[in-house]
């Protein structure tokens, strides 16, 4: 079997900031977004390009590249992966996969224009690549919907098949999983956004035929064997907005996965936010109509035009957060924070991305981000920057744009709070603290601090011979 290699710009970003499936060494970790960005925002400003990284002499070029973290030692063991990318990529290739890194033609341009520098510099992903460009509506919820939100998903998405329109989530238990497998039933396009398993999804029964058929898309932004993490579950939720040409919320909560993501698509305003408004639906929902979203129901849907993505589109976007000028120095919008970078090319566009922020989803919910409380409750210091938005543009081509406080600021946030679905989950058997520690990727620190608040607040029990945790309520 021919295995097809990556291009030299998409083997560089790969060996710079993938896994392939071995531990990390501490000291050559794959580099973070963040990482990358400086990386590129530096090759960019010596007119280099990842590429150019495994070519002979790629030492000499850099040895006026200083930073605290990414060090050259770091930068020769991670180009040094070769063997272990050749494997890597030849397991995922033989499953179907396939990988595009942003100097693809074929990746995706709605996450470019949506998310800038935010969009993963690598996506893996399994079936039709054309899917990518179609939009389509965003479905996101609770993993534990009632009978009346299972219903109401199943109607929109055998509708959106009838109108020919994509229907783009998140593959998760509940509202996820109907609307994509009601879709792919009556014969209608999806696309999947998975935080993790896409390799086993691949040869999943359930898709394989939608895959044969050229009716479905998976994509990730984590490697395909990657096990569910938090973080991962989190980070990923983004996508499917910036993906979306509005994305619809059938049931939220106040607080998780999905409160979080869609809070966080209205204070960045990337697609129109439709929440489901009927009868009995969860606080969650009143509380995101409260704060912009549009009211949307069966008969909204029913009496939808034939262009019906054209009409998704249309809906307002959530309000623009007024400017307030005595908090202007705390706060500067994206842009300005993670100026954009270009290596002038025909095929590329490499734009350093921000580091992607520690979000958390419930277990009970589908995994959309929290960056919205975590940015609102923790103000980044300004950083200068350029913003060149063409690839050409000299790095002071263009100024950030004018701070702004978010509509949703708040002084201060409790993170137990956010943490709590999650780790409430996961006492549900007694485990001990390593175990917890792993699963959270968490300083040792941080989860004992937070299993001590647990037992303050009678909602963790300690048990003894071994020391183990348990949610207090499963002791009853």
């Amino acid at each position: 079997m021919n295995i097809p290699v990556p291009n030299l710009d998409t083997q560089a970003i790969l060996l710079l900031c993938g896994r392939f499936g071995k531990k990390d060494i501490p000291s050559a970790s794959p580099l973070t977004v963040t990482e990358y960005s400086q990386l590129a925002q530096w090759l960019w400003s010596q007119k280099m390009r990842p590429a150019d990284l495994l070519q002979t002499g790629w030492l000499e070029r850099l040895r006026d590249f200083k930073h605290k973290k990414i060090t050259i030692d770091r930068l020769q063991i991670l180009l040094n992966r070769g063997g272990a990318m050749a494997l890597a990529v030849e397991s995922w290739t033989n499953k179907g996969l396939w990988i595009l890194t942003r100097s693809d033609p074929d990746y995706p341009k709605r996450l470019k224009d949506k998310l800038k520098q935010a969009a993963p510099p690598i996506l893996y992903g399994v079936g039709n690549k054309a899917l990518l460009n179609r939009g389509g509506l965003g479905v996101v919820g609770s993993r534990n919907v009632d009978e009346a939100g299972q219903s109401f998903t199943r109607e929109v998405a055998a509708l959106c098949v009838d109108l020919h329109t994509p229907i783009i989530s998140g593959g998760a238990r509940g509202v996820d999983r109907d609307a994509m497998l009601t879709a792919l039933e009556k014969g209608g396009t999806v696309m999947g956004v998975l935080a993790n398993g896409l390799a086993q999804e691949a040869v999943s029964k359930k898709y394989r035929q939608a895959l044969r058929d050229g009716k479905l898309t998976l994509i990730s932004p984590y490697n395909p064997e990657a096990r569910f993490t938090v973080g991962n579950a989190m980070g990923r939720n983004k996508y499917i907005y910036a993906l979306s040409d509005a994305c619809l919320v059938v049931a939220s909560d106040t607080t998780g996965g999905t409160w979080h993501g869609a809070t966080e698509n209205l204070k960045k305003r990337w697609v129109p936010l439709l929440v489901r408004s009927e009868s009995g639906i969860p606080e969650g929902n009143k509380r995101l109509l409260q704060r912009g979203g549009n009211s949307v129901d069966l008969e909204t849907f029913a009496n939808a035009p034939a262009k019906f993505q054209t009409w998704l589109g249309e809906f307002p976007l959530s309000p623009a957060p007024e400017p307030t000028p005595t908090q202007s120095t705390l706060w500067v919008t994206e842009s300005a924070r993670h100026p954009q970078l270009s290596i002038a090319e025909t095929t590329a566009d490499y734009r350093p991305e921000p580091e992607a922020k520690p979000v958390l989803s419930p277990p009970g919910d589908e995994e959309t981000s929290v960056n919205a409380k975590l940015e609102s409750a923790i103000p980044p210091p300004p950083t200068a920057g350029i913003d060149p938005l063409e690839k050409n543009d000299p790095p002071d081509a263009k100024q950030p744009r004018k701070p702004s406080l978010p509509a949703d600021y708040t002084e201060a946030v409790d993170l137990f709070d956010v943490i709590w679905p999650y780790l409430a989950h996961a006492l549900k058997e007694p485990r001990i603290e390593a175990d917890l520690i792993t699963q959270f990727e968490l300083r040792t620190g941080q989860m004992r601090d937070w299993l001590k608040k647990g037992i303050e607040q009678e909602k963790v029990e300690k048990l003894k011979r071994p020391t183990r945790y348990v949610l207090a309520q499963q002791l009853n």
